[in-house]
C-alpha cells in the first residue's frame, strides 16, 4: 500500500494512501480508539504458560457463570476500557442496579511465581475518589476506588497467600509442613490441584453475594486494614487515606 503525506491546511493534516484519505486534526485527539478488554485479555490468555491458561479457563468456566447468574456481567464499558485502570489480567465484574454498585475483579497475578488469582471487590458509589485524580463518575472507576475495597480470603491457611488462589512458590522460601504437602500435591497432578483451587474460590462465592445483598456494613469500611471476618480482608479505604494524610500533615 503507497502512503504519501499531504501538506498541511489550516489545522488539518492530510495523509494520502492508495486506499483513502486520512484528516488529522490539531483540535481532535489523536489517540485511536482502546482495543476491547475481552479481546485484551484473551491476547494475554494467550502470551501465558500452559498452567495459567489452564486455571484462566477454569475461572471462566466456573467462577464467571455463577457471578453472571447473581447479575454481575463483564462490561465492555468497565472503568472506560481504560487500559491504565483496568489490566489486560483482569476480569472485571459488576451488577449495574441499587445505590451502589456491587463490583469485582478476578485478577490473575502477575510474575513467575506460579498460577493464581485474587478476587478483589467493593461497592461502588455514584461518585469515587482516587488519590492521583480525586474524584472519578463510577462509570470511570475500578474497584479500588471504592470507600474500602476488600480481598475475600479462605481464611484456613495463616500464611501471606490466604487471599490467592492457585500455586504460589514464594511461600516455600519459609517451608511449613502444610506448604510442603501442597507442593507434593501441585508437582503429583497440577490440574487437579488448580482444580482444588477453583473448588475453593467457588465455595466462597455465596459469602460475597450475601455481602453484597445486605451490603457492605459501614464497620467494615471504618476498620483498619487486615482480616474483618474470616473470609475478608480490608485492603485500603478512604478513611485510612485520610489518615494517612493527616499524619502526614502532622509531620510537615
Amino acid at each position: 500500500m503507497t502512503i504519501v503525506v499531504r501538506q498541511r491546511q489550516g489545522d488539518s493534516y492530510f495523509i494520502q494512501t492508495s486506499l483513502t484519505t486520512i484528516r488529522f486534526s490539531r483540535s481532535t485527539p489523536s489517540r485511536m480508539p482502546h482495543m476491547s478488554h475481552k479481546r485484551r485479555f484473551t491476547g494475554w490468555r494467550k502470551r501465558m504458560p500452559q498452567k495459567t491458561q489452564y486455571l484462566v479457563d477454569q475461572v471462566l468456566g466456573r467462577l464467571v457463570p455463577e457471578f453472571e447468574r447473581h447479575g454481575f456481567v463483564w462490561y465492555p464499558d468497565f472503568a472506560g476500557n481504560d487500559p491504565q485502570e483496568i489490566g489486560a489480567n483482569e476480569i472485571p465484574l459488576q451488577r449495574r442496579s441499587g445505590e451502589e454498585w456491587p463490583t469485582v475483579q478476578i485478577c490473575f497475578l502477575k510474575g513467575g511465581w506460579g498460577p493464581r488469582f485474587r478476587i478483589t471487590f467493593s461497592s461502588l458509589p455514584e461518585i469515587c475518589k482516587t488519590v492521583s485524580k480525586g474524584e472519578v463518575s463510577r462509570e470511570m472507576a475500578i474497584a479500588v476506588y471504592g470507600p474500602a475495597y476488600f480481598h475475600l480470603q479462605r481464611g484456613i491457611w495463616k500464611d501471606r497467600d490466604s487471599s490467592e488462589f492457585g500455586f504460589n512458590w514464594m511461600p516455600l522460601l519459609l517451608p511449613t509442613p502444610g506448604k510442603f504437602f501442597r507442593l507434593i500435591r501441585y508437582l503429583i497432578n497440577w490440574r487437579r490441584y488448580l482444580d482444588s483451587e477453583v473448588d475453593a474460590a467457588l465455595a466462597l462465592l455465596p459469602v460475597l453475594f450475601d455481602i453484597f445483598d445486605q451490603g457492605i456494613p459501614q464497620e467494615w469500611i471504618e476498620h483498619g486494614f487486615g482480616s474483618i471476618t474470616s473470609h475478608v480482608m480490608l485492603i485500603h479505604s478512604w478513611k485510612l487515606w485520610e489518615l494517612r494524610r493527616q499524619r502526614i500533615r502532622q509531620v510537615d
